[in-house]
């Protein structure tokens, strides 16, 4: 096992989430590109049958609703996952079972040296 194998495992995890958050980052700035240009069609086209005044009222009203629907829905609570039960239990560690073996060898060596 090499020694910078648990280095190499963190680098992969590293770069793995950083590129989740980069992809998440570009999702979110064109989504709010579509939303800026889908708010200006709905205004222009309540302008338009409405007039100024009742349009930027009339689009105000739905914001405001949603920025509300948004604000509560932050007190629900997340599911949780539920834990799988493993089926088998987990390996020992290598390391911590060759200290014990070294241990017990140790110890057999001073009871024959002793005796």
């Amino acid at each position: 096992m090499s020694e910078n194998a648990p280095l190499d495992v963190a680098a992969k995890a590293a770069a793995s989430s950083l590129r989740v958050c980069a992809l998440a980052a570009a999702g979110a700035v064109v989504m709010g590109v579509g939303a800026a240009v889908l708010g200006v069609g709905l205004w222009l086209h309540l302008a338009d049958h409405f007039g100024a005044a009742d349009a930027s009222i009339l689009f105000g009203l739905g914001l405001a609703a949603i920025g509300a629907t948004i604000f509560a829905l932050r007190k629900i609570p997340a599911r949780r996952r539920k834990s799988q039960p493993t089926s088998q239990p987990p390996k020992p560690d290598i390391w911590v079972t060759l200290a014990h073996a070294f241990q017990g060898g140790l110890q057999v060596g001073r009871s024959i040296r002793r005796n």
